[in-house]
């Protein structure tokens, strides 16, 4: 079968759509931005460690904005946006992917010991289960397998709320001692998964979007003290204090996850309150006055 490369920014009538080649331009960018940085800059005195953690990190961040497209669609009434979901679940798991090659690449492509590693260190076992459940989704994409699997595609995909999970989980593990970036994303999937939770008549209402923002803010809130208590052995109580000194601290990543969500609850307002007070169209029956 023929491979054509126009679907990568056309959409499903084979017409170009400038949003899905922006798209594609802006999942690859972080990859060419590596590259050239590691050519031509370098990336410090461990670079291979770098790049494991950078397109790692960027592979959770794709994973978490192909489960967005459905939020965005219902919120936004957006439906097209959906043909742009397997680009970017595609894209989440080759970052994986090369994330874990890097790793091989660090550990010299080393197979006896690389498998010795991934049983014996936990995030290392966390971090292949996620990237093998992500292998499978990726290779079970294709309208082929989707028409071959029927009802039971569905059910395979739906695999990818616990591989996100994993992969946050990976992520905390890995960073050690700063974790903000892991409970920001932990806190944005923790949105997703509560407008999930609404009733389908609500996930377009503004004022359930509202309510989502403070629920989403202190999810944020206890899987970091969670993180801290139970991992770090950190008082837990102390991180949940420091969400709230926005003035000594800045914000915490619970206060980013609150500000992202509280603008996309701000932009449903605008989208409802517009729609409201548009003028109807012209009914087609109704006859054109033209001139005065």
């Amino acid at each position: 079968m023929k491979l054509r490369l126009s679907v990568l920014w056309c959409d499903r009538s084979g017409r170009f759509w400038p949003l899905k080649a922006l798209v594609l331009a802006a999942v690859l960018a972080p990859g060419i931005w590596l590259a050239a940085r590691w050519s031509l800059f370098g990336l410090g005195a461990r670079p291979l460690n770098t790049a494991i953690h950078f397109v790692g990190l960027w592979g959770l961040r794709l994973l978490l904005i192909s489960l967005a497209v459905t939020p965005a669609r219902g919120i936004f009434g957006l439906v097209k946006l959906v043909q742009l979901r397997r680009m970017l679940g595609l894209a989440a798991a080759a970052y994986i992917g090369a994330h874990f090659v890097l790793y091989c690449l660090d550990q010299q492509f080393q197979a006896v010991h690389i498998a010795q590693e991934i049983l014996r260190r936990h995030y290392l076992t966390i971090g292949f289960i996620t990237l093998t459940g992500l292998a499978a989704l990726a290779a079970t994409s294709t309208d082929a397998m989707l028409r071959r699997l029927r009802r039971n595609w569905k059910r395979l995909h739906r695999l990818v709320y616990p591989l996100a999970v994993l992969g946050l989980v990976h992520a905390f593990m890995q960073a050690k001692l700063d974790v903000s970036q892991p409970a920001i994303l932990a806190g944005l999937f923790s949105w997703e998964m509560l407008y999930r939770a609404l009733p389908k008549r609500l996930q377009a209402s503004p004022w359930a979007l509202f309510l989502l923002v403070p629920l989403a803010a202190l999810a944020t809130a206890i899987e970091e003290a969670g993180w801290y208590g139970l991992a770090k052995h950190v008082p837990w109580q102390r991180v949940l204090e420091a969400n709230v000194m926005v003035r000594t601290l800045g914000l915490r990543p619970a206060g980013w996850v609150g500000v992202a969500t509280l603008a996309i609850a701000l932009l449903a307002t605008l989208r409802h309150f517009s729609r409201r007070f548009r003028p109807p169209a012209p009914s087609a029956s109704a006859p054109v006055v033209v001139g005065g």
